[in-house]
């Protein structure tokens, strides 16, 4: 920066002079730590000059502008790649955002069967619609009361794939004999329900197994309440 501040007589005196360090200035100290950008800008004895200078600087911002323009392009073709990698994934993102665990579902629908049977004093039914894929809550005349979806948005692509839909079943849990309790006597088609009922809040011991996507669970709830017996959730 002190640089800037010579007279143009300095500066012309020390570019030809023999030895360009060794300018003395009245009244101006030049650090150490500048000998060496001082002495490329003047230029040194082998006789470098400022347009020579002015050339290699040149070079140099060209240079450095080119680096710039190459960063710039590798960014858009990362950019590139990772806007494919998405848009090859954007169908399994949209399908795992439109729908909700039908167990979820399926809880929510078996809290609201007690809530109606309940508050209206009239019998409620829990049942599964497998070509609209919900769960639904009806009263005695089958009046739908309550929808509970496991798809926010179904289509034909969906109800086609066996394992997109899920496959529920509704059991009642016969009691249990002998002393210790154990086995049922009744066998599972006997305690196979097409729906189950509830009234003033209760419903007969009931479990629901859920196929879906290649897993399956059984969940078991609580007649007196509707919810999910923590110890039986499977």
């Amino acid at each position: 920066m002190e640089f800037l501040l010579l007279s143009k007589e300095h500066r012309i005196s020390t570019i030809h002079g023999e030895n360009p360090m060794s300018i003395n200035i009245p009244g101006l100290e030049i650090p150490g730590v500048l000998t060496y950008p001082l002495q490329l800008l003047m230029g040194s004895s082998s006789g470098i000059g400022i347009q020579e200078i002015d050339l290699i600087h040149s070079k140099r911002d060209r240079a450095l502008l080119a680096f710039s323009l190459l960063e710039v392009l590798l960014v858009l073709a990362l950019i590139g790649v990772l806007m494919g990698v998405v848009a090859g994934n954007a169908g399994a993102f949209i399908s795992g955002s439109n729908y909700e665990p039908p167990e979820r579902v399926l809880k929510r629908a078996a809290l609201d069967a007690v809530y109606f049977s309940s508050e209206r004093k009239r019998k409620s039914y829990l049942s599964y619609v497998e070509d609209k894929v919900m769960f639904v809550v009806t009263d005695s005349e089958g009046v739908i009361l309550a929808e509970h979806k496991v798809y926010s948005k179904l289509d034909e692509d969906i109800l086609e794939d066996e394992e997109l839909v899920p496959e529920v079943l509704f059991s009642a849990i016969g009691p249990e004999t002998g002393e210790a309790g154990g086995a049922t006597e009744f066998t599972e088609s006997q305690l196979e329900l097409e729906r189950v009922g509830f009234h003033s809040g209760c419903s007969q011991p009931f479990e629901v197994t859920i196929s879906f996507r290649g897993d399956s669970t059984t969940t078991k709830f609580d007649p007196f309440s509707g919810y999910v017996l923590a110890d039986a959730e499977e």
